[in-house]
């Protein structure tokens, strides 16, 4: 049930949201005094999380005899759900891309430093859009072994893989020496990602992902303390790309087991 639960709230759904969701899914339908008594919430406050609920299509209302009545989507249907979400989604940034001419921009733009923090794992992942939106099509990626990303839901690890293919984002890559040894590494990720071994020396000193690109440099902290820093800064990124460049020239590419 705790898997069930961190699902649905990567779905988006408060505390209060999945305890009436999941409560209300035992009956074809339910009032909302049962639904209060099960959850142990205020009525007040299981009102406006049904009402939410309906909003996000996870709930319909009903009346008869003067109650209200609500009955939750079936589990079997939130793939379905998701669908249409992510096609709504799909034509928002489209239209987004549309209308890009028409927004209000800088009248004298200048290129001065910009520095942005991202909270929490839906902040992560915002940050982590933008390098994906990256104009130059290319990051110098460095990679520790237990970074943000290896300790993702599938869901989301699925979603950025996918992402960076269909954007054709190109990289090099550095890696601690523990992934050399991985078995999943196939002959896309060398010739896309060019990973390479850092020297023994630095393996477990890094702590943090760090993704530089264009003019910018992102740092993503683990996934345990959801936080990252994007830095808009053509100084900063050059400099950056200097210090990985220096590694890069020093650490040791990787190659295709021939077992």
């Amino acid at each position: 049930m705790k898997e069930v639960v961190r699902l649905l709230k990567q779905l988006g759904l408060s505390t209060t949201e999945t305890k009436l969701y999941l409560h209300g899914l035992r009956f074809s339908q339910v009032n909302v005094a049962t639904l209060v008594k099960l959850a142990d919430i205020k009525r007040t406050t299981a009102y406006h999380a049904l009402a939410t609920l309906v909003e996000k299509g996870l709930a319909a209302q009903s009346k008869e005899d003067g109650k209200l009545y609500y009955r939750m989507t079936p589990a079997s249907e939130l793939s379905m759900l998701l669908e249409t979400r992510r096609d709504q989604l799909e034509s928002q940034v489209k239209e987004i891309q549309r209308l890009m001419p028409q927004f209000p921009t800088i009248q004298n733009p200048q290129a001065l430093p910009e520095v942005v923090n991202y909270h929490g794992l839906e902040g992560v992942q915002s940050a982590v859009e933008r390098a994906l939106r990256c104009e130059e099509q290319f990051w110098r990626i460095i990679s520790p072994r237990n970074n943000f990303f290896r300790n993702s839901s599938p869901e989301y690890v699925d979603y950025f893989k996918r992402m960076r293919a269909e954007r054709g984002i190109k990289a090099k890559s550095l890696w601690e020496s523990s992934v050399n040894n991985s078995k999943s590494i196939i002959k896309e990720d060398i010739l896309l990602r060019q990973p390479r071994i850092i020297p023994p020396s630095m393996d477990g000193k890094f702590k943090s992902s760090i993704i530089i690109f264009d003019d910018k440099v992102l740092i993503i902290s683990s996934y345990k303390q959801r936080f990252a820093t994007l830095i808009s800064s053509s100084e900063t990124a050059n400099t950056f790309k200097l210090m990985f460049d220096a590694i890069w020239d020093i650490s040791t590419p990787v190659t295709l087991s021939k077992n």
